[in-house]
């Protein structure tokens, strides 16, 4: 931010590269005064209808719970990626608003796998999880298939929801197509299965895992 300010005193004129930076770091801060005042130059030099720095102006305000200005910032943007309406339902779930969230995801005119994971995350992180686990299963029927991060989300609602032969079809998933059991997967595995009362699972697990001594927690 300081480099930032130095170049306005300068008078040099940050472009639509430089903007998604400071943005960044608005976001990170928590800041929604630097936010909106970096938001006014970037109106002043025309750069809000710009696709990168649209989304960093919604990742901003989603960092700081505006909401509301977020969906501007969105609106604004003349042409929206995949990345710009998964970071809007990412915020309108990380505030708790997932009707919102589903709303943005019904909207979009191409789901990737980010807008899926993004939708199916929100669900959960909300408690939401028998909601998850339908939108999973649409996910599939849809032909796309799921990566770790909709795994993790989807073991999660398995685990609070006692779906056991669910949660034996990821681990069956993970294992047919060689993905990597990565402490983040590996962890989701083992508390799905102790919380489903499979603890002899949840140990074979456990001994496979290549980074056992990152894995926080006992069985």
């Amino acid at each position: 931010m300081e480099v930032y300010k130095l170049m306005l005193r300068y008078g040099m004129c940050p472009d639509n590269y430089t903007l998604p930076y400071v943005l960044k770091a608005c976001a990170n801060m928590k800041s929604l005064d630097l936010g909106g005042s970096v938001h006014g130059h970037g109106v002043k030099l025309g750069f809000v209808f710009d696709n990168f720095v649209g989304n960093s102006l919604i990742v901003m305000y989603s960092a700081v719970g505006e909401m509301g200005a977020a969906r501007c910032a969105f609106d604004e943007i003349s042409w929206r990626c995949v990345v710009s309406w998964t970071v809007l339902i990412s915020g309108y779930a990380k505030k708790g608003e997932v009707h919102s969230a589903r709303l943005v995801f019904d909207e979009a005119p191409v789901k990737d796998r980010g807008i899926w994971g993004a939708m199916i995350s929100g669900y959960v992180q909300n408690n939401c999880f028998k909601e998850g686990l339908r939108l999973f299963r649409l996910m599939q029927l849809s032909g796309i298939k799921p990566d770790e991060a909709s795994f993790v989300s989807i073991l999660c609602a398995c685990a609070h929801l006692g779906s056991l032969e669910i949660g034996k079809w990821i681990h069956r998933y993970v294992e047919k197509h060689k993905m990597p059991v990565t402490v983040k997967l590996g962890t989701a595995l083992i508390d799905m299965y102790s919380k489903c009362g499979c603890l002899d699972l949840a140990e074979k697990v456990f001994d496979k895992m290549p980074h056992r001594m990152s894995f926080a927690g006992t069985l």
